[in-house]
């Protein structure tokens, strides 16, 4: 609760004041052509941002914990409490912080385009097509965050206000190619998938391949949606209301106080249970 006081303090001290040219550019963001297009290279600059941004911190994390978890191996005796440390408890919270600046950078992200006024038009650009396999514009926001991470991408579902609509959407949020799964599909990929040139020097064949596993979880996903909304989840159309908020600048403060509080829940909720697990 003190946390949500911070947020909603810093949001007040915002700039509120829209920006005059807010009428002609929702006429490109909102146009059922460009709209769509823009939502596009919007959501490939996010990827991309995550898994560039990332990695080097990921790489950071993982050699501190894997040079912890050596020493620790070299210096106890080897016996069953040694490796419960060293495997269990420190293998284990690696396991969690080393995906830890990929859900940063996600909801850096979405705090931006939220408090910048984006995020409610790119859900309202994204609404008619999710329509068509059952699902609401709001769906679309947990299901980018699942591309980090489906666990703030099922926490992130809540805001849906439709019961049937949020469980289809908790439920194919799996689907979606998370950055836990990066390393599995790089090691088959490099395995079994010669590295031949499909378009010169700008398209090869494994990367092709990685685009084809990304595309295969999402049409997973499609077809799991439309399968749970005509069946067990089937319900009637709930209308899609949306203020649209005025264009605004983002708060830097705000931002960071969002990403410390999405982390601590991420930490808190999820790395005790994988924690436990380990």
């Amino acid at each position: 609760r003190t946390q949500a006081k911070e947020i909603a303090a810093a949001v007040l001290k915002s700039p509120l004041k829209p920006h005059p040219w807010s009428d002609k550019v929702d006429r490109v963001v909102l146009h059922p052509v460009w709209g769509p297009l823009i939502f596009g290279v919007v959501v490939l600059i996010v990827f991309q941002s995550i898994f560039s941004w990332a990695q080097p911190l990921m790489d950071l994390i993982n050699g501190l914990f894997s040079n912890v978890s050596s020493w620790t191996r070299h210096a106890l005796p080897n016996v069953w409490p040694s490796s419960l440390l060293t495997d269990g408890i420190i293998a284990g919270v690696g396991s969690v912080v080393v995906f830890l600046p990929q859900i940063l950078i996600v909801f850096f992200f979405i705090a931006i385009l939220e408090q910048s006024g984006y995020l409610a038009r790119a859900a309202l650009v994204m609404d008619h097509a999710l329509s068509r396999i059952g699902l609401q514009g709001k769906s679309f926001l947990p299901l980018i965050s699942s591309y980090a991470c489906a666990v703030p991408g099922i926490m992130a579902a809540r805001t849906i206000d439709n019961k049937h609509d949020r469980l289809a959407t908790i439920f194919i949020a799996p689907f979606m190619t998370c950055s836990a799964r990066l390393p599995v599909y790089a090691l088959l990929i490099s395995a079994f998938v010669p590295n031949t040139p499909v378009i010169g020097r700008v398209l090869g064949l494994r990367a092709l391949t990685l685009l084809g596993l990304y595309a295969l979880g999402f049409l997973a996903a499609v077809v799991t949606a439309m399968a749970l909304k005509s069946s067990i989840l089937k319900s009637d159309k709930s209308p899609f209301f949306l203020e649209i908020p005025p264009y605004r600048i983002p708060d830097f403060q705000t931002i960071f106080l969002v990403m410390w509080d999405r982390a601590k829940m991420f930490l808190q909720r999820a790395g005790t249970i994988i924690l436990l697990a380990s």
